[in-house]
C-alpha cells in the first residue's frame, strides 16, 4: 500500500518529512522541503544499524552552523545550508545520525555514538529501562534536550560539538509534563506542569539549572510557581518566540451556568514577565499541536533548498 509522508520538524523556513517503516520503529526515507517555494530534497536513506535497534526517534532539523570546510561565502552558501539529525536508541547504546548539506561530510550520513549511554542506565531496573521513553525534544542555548523521567535524567546534545551529556532531574516529575527554555546568563530553565494537581489546584513550577563550575553537573533551583485556574485541565504545547504555550479545556463544565462554559483554547506564558494570556479560542488546536511552528519566512524570502 502507499506510504504517507508526515511532518517531523520545522526550522529556518524548512520542513522535514519522513516515512515510517517497520511499524514506526525505524525511519528510512527523509525529505527536506521548502514549502514557500514548493521545493524538496530527498536525502539518502537513514542508516538502519544492527538488529538490536529499539527505535528511531523522529528526525529533526538542527542549526546548520559553520560546518568545517563549508562554503565561506555567506551570501551565496549560508541560505542553502541545513543539517538533519536522527537519534537511534539501541538496547546498549545511543547513536546519532547526522546529515549535512555542506562541509567534508556533505551529502552523506555520519554517525556519533553516545559512549555514556550504558553508564546512564547502569543500576536501572529492567522495568525502568523499558519505560525510559524520551520526552519531547526542546532546544535551548545551542543544545537539544530530552527528559527521560523514568530514570530522572535530562539528555543534552551540544549542536556545536555533537557531544552528549546528562544532568539529573528532580525526582518528582513522573506525573508532570516538562518543557525546557532559555533562562538568563546562558542557563537552562525548566517548567514542570503537574498532571495530578495537589488539592485540585494545578501549578506550573519554574526552575533553573545552577552550576558552580565545569565539574559541577548543577542542581535545579526553584524560582517561581504559577498557580493556574482550577476550572481547567492544562497541557503543554511547546515553546516558541519567548513564550510557553499551553492548551486548556474546562475540567468541570457542569460547574458553569448553561451557555457560560468557557471555550477551550490556548494561553501563552511570557518567559520574561511570567504573565499568562489567552491567544486563541480554537478548539481544534489540540489535535494539531504537533503541527504548530513559528518563524515562517516572509513571502518574498529566497529559496532555502
Amino acid at each position: 500500500r502507499e506510504q504517507r509522508w508526515r511532518r517531523c520538524d520545522f526550522r529556518d523556513g524548512r520542513a522535514l518529512l519522513c516515512i515510517d517503516t517497520d511499524g514506526g520503529a525505524m525511519v528510512r526515507d527523509v525529505a527536506v522541503c521548502d514549502p514557500l517555494h514548493r521545493r524538496y530534497l530527498l536525502l539518502p536513506p537513514v542508516p538502519q544499524g544492527l538488529p538490536d535497534l529499539v527505535h528511531h526517534l523522529d528526525p529533526f532539523l538542527a542549526p546548520a552552523g559553520g560546518d568545517e570546510g563549508a562554503d565561506t561565502d555567506t551570501a551565496a552558501g549560508a541560505p542553502f545550508r541545513f543539517k538533519v539529525m536522527c537519534l537511534a536508541q539501541y538496547h546498549t547504546r545511543l547513536v546519532l545520525h547526522i546529515y549535512s548539506s555542506s562541509g567534508p561530510h556533505a551529502g552523506q550520513w555520519r554517525t556519533v555514538t553516545f559512549d555514556g549511554w550504558a553508564a546512564l542506565l547502569a543500576g536501572v531496573s529492567d522495568h525502568a529501562r523499558s519505560s525510559a521513553a524520551f520526552g519531547k525534544r526542546y532546544y535551548a542555548h545551542g543544545c537539544f534536550c530530552w527528559a527521560i523521567c523514568a530514570i530522572n535524567k535530562l539528555l543534552l546534545l551540544d549542536t556545536a560539538t555533537t557531544e552528549f551529556s546528562s544532568v539529573n532531574l528532580p525526582p518528582d516529575l513522573m506525573n508532570h509534563q516538562v518543557a525546557f527554555v532559555e533562562a538568563s546568563q546562558g542557563r537552562l530553565g525548566m517548567f514542570a506542569l503537574s498532571q495530578v494537581p495537589t488539592h485540585l489546584v494545578p501549578r506550573l513550577r519554574y526552575s533553573i539549572l545552577v552550576s558552580t563550575g565545569d565539574d559541577d553537573p548543577g542542581r535545579w533551583q526553584k524560582k517561581k510557581v504559577v498557580t493556574l485556574s482550577h476550572d481547567y485541565c492544562y497541557q503543554i504545547i511547546g515553546v516558541a518566540g519567548g513564550y510557553l504555550l499551553l492548551y486548556l479545556v474546562t475540567d468541570n463544565p457542569d460547574s458553569f451556568p448553561p451557555g457560560k462554559v468557557p471555550d477551550p483554547g490556548c494561553f501563552s506564558l511570557n518567559l520574561r514577565t511570567m504573565e499568562l494570556e489567552r491567544f486563541s479560542r480554537n478548539r481544534d488546536i489540540l489535535p494539531l499541536q504537533g503541527q504548530l511552528y513559528s518563524g515562517f519566512p516572509p513571502y518574498l524570502s529566497p529559496p532555502t533548498i
